[in-house]
């Protein structure tokens, strides 16, 4: 399956600014490559998917599974122990944060939180993981160009209809109140495996003026969301053109130390999108400015916690891969040829 080295590497910036949004409460405009994502999983995953040769619905999910539960086994494990048999506690109540029941950290896990927004407390990056799930296991049984386009109209209605019921009803009921969360992944999900799907049919030539027509338009909606959220329903849109035009570019012609850039970050960025939020909870909010009673303020806080913050992620990211995620993965493809 073609790598795209680009894409890698735009899904590591991607994944930095989600992570700048929660850290620093940037403007709402950072949320749209939340939609970034969900049309680059689907352009990746097409190829199992609805291309020439599919993999059976039984070996796609148990792929995603592999993919996804092995790096929340040890975010987890360290959530649960430190939020609730540490003295980390204590500092949490000071902060007046919520406790999770271990019930909810177990839904959580689970990827129930589109189902149950309560839960998205638990951990609040991956809500979008949760959606993304759901699409992939419409996906895998649905998957002709035909059911691609209707779920995309489907996801369109539900992101319009999503919206009145936010508004109307301001969150009071759960398993609606997320139909927009629910909206934005298919469409962006499935407008990822149409673009894939369509790859041999267009043009190969790369126009350097189409792109910045296309990252324009992208600016202009990140500054429209700050007046107005429901301008996030182009994101998807203007990505599905974005990866579009990126992927005619030529990668033969990067330096070697751009490649490897780039494939460093692909490999390290589904980690910074998980493990961003316990970081900012647990080690910035709880350990550095409260408990060691660190003051500081203005550019000196926000370059200090960003750089504490992007540190640590990594070195969780690391530590988990090399010791944990990798050694499941091989496992759990030897005993299941998963």
């Amino acid at each position: 399956m073609k790598r795209f080295l680009l894409l890698d590497g735009l899904r590591g910036i991607a994944a930095f600014l989600v992570m700048s949004y929660h850290l620093w409460r940037l403007a709402p405009g950072f949320q749209i490559w939340v939609d970034f994502f969900f049309v680059l999983s689907g352009f990746v995953l097409a190829p199992k998917l609805c291309m020439s040769n599919p993999v059976s619905p039984r070996t796609f999910l148990m792929g995603r599974v592999k993919r996804i539960y092995p790096a929340l086994l040890p975010l987890f494990f360290i959530l649960i122990i430190t939020t609730k048999y540490t003295p980390i506690s204590k500092h949490l109540d000071k902060l007046g944060t919520h406790h999770p029941s271990i019930i909810s950290y177990l839904a959580a896990f689970f990827l129930l939180q589109t189902f149950y927004a309560p839960l998205i407390v638990v951990s609040p990056a991956l809500w979008s993981l949760s959606a993304e799930l759901l699409a992939n296991i419409i996906a895998a049984f649905f998957r002709s160009k035909k059911a691609i386009l209707y779920f995309i109209v489907v996801g369109l209605l539900f992101e319009v209809f999503g919206s009145f019921i936010d508004l109307e009803l301001r969150q009071k009921i759960y398993p609606i109140e997320y139909l927009i969360a629910i909206g934005r992944v298919l469409v962006g999900f499935n407008l990822g495996l149409l673009l894939r799907l369509g790859e041999d049919t267009r043009p190969k030539n790369f126009k350097i003026k189409k792109l910045a027509l296309i990252l324009t338009l992208l600016l202009t909606v990140h500054f429209l969301c700050s007046v107005n959220i429901t301008a996030i329903f182009f994101a998807a849109p203007i990505f599905y053109l974005l990866l579009m035009e990126i992927t005619k570019i030529n990668e033969n012609t990067f330096p070697p130390w751009f490649s490897k850039l780039c494939a460093y970050l692909g490999r390290v960025s589904y980690g910074i999108y998980i493990w961003h939020s316990i970081v900012i909870k647990l080690a910035i909010q709880v350990f550095i400015l409260k408990v060691s009673g660190l003051h500081l303020s203005g550019f000196l806080n926000h370059f200090f916690s960003g750089a504490v913050e992007l540190t640590l992620v990594l070195l969780a990211c690391e530590i988990s891969n090399r010791y944990f995620e990798g050694p499941l993965m091989r496992y759990l493809e030897r005993r299941f040829n998963m």
